[in-house]
Parts: structure tokens; sequence; C-alpha cells
């Protein structure tokens, strides 16, 4: 059974899940995931994006475009 060597490989879980307690976890995989990460305590504001498996990272932020500045204009 998959649990039973997860915890022969990790004895530290017997601890987290003494008992019959390793009953209630659950095992999951992830294989794709873009995960972005914020550290707002230094400055600058630290921000950095992690990918696992086989993913298209998507560009952040904003664009600026002509329209944009004519608009802006208009409002003067």
């Amino acid at each position: 059974m998959l649990k039973d060597i997860i915890f022969e490989e990790q004895p530290y879980l017997a601890n987290v899940y003494p008992g019959d307690t390793r009953e209630i976890g659950i095992i999951f995989c992830i294989d794709k995931a873009e995960v972005e990460y914020f550290n707002l305590g230094v400055n600058p504001i630290f921000r950095e994006t992690y990918i696992l498996g086989n993913v298209n990272v998507k560009e952040k932020g904003y664009y600026i475009t002509e329209s944009c500045i004519r608009m802006a204009e208009e409002d003067i």
C-alpha cells in the first residue's frame, strides 16, 4: 500500500500521525502548478513565480496602449 511506503520512507510522520490517525491522511499528487510567492516584508517587495511540471507561466501586469494615453489626455 502506498501509504505504508510513504511512512517507511518518512519516519517522522509517525509523530505527526500516531497510531490509527495515519488513516485520515489523504495522499495526492500535484504534477502541474504555478505558484506565485510574495514577500511583503522586504523592500522592494519580492515576487517570484515557480512552476511545477509542464506549465506555461502567464505574463502578469498591464499594458499601456495609445488608446489609454489618448483617454488620459482627454481627461486633462
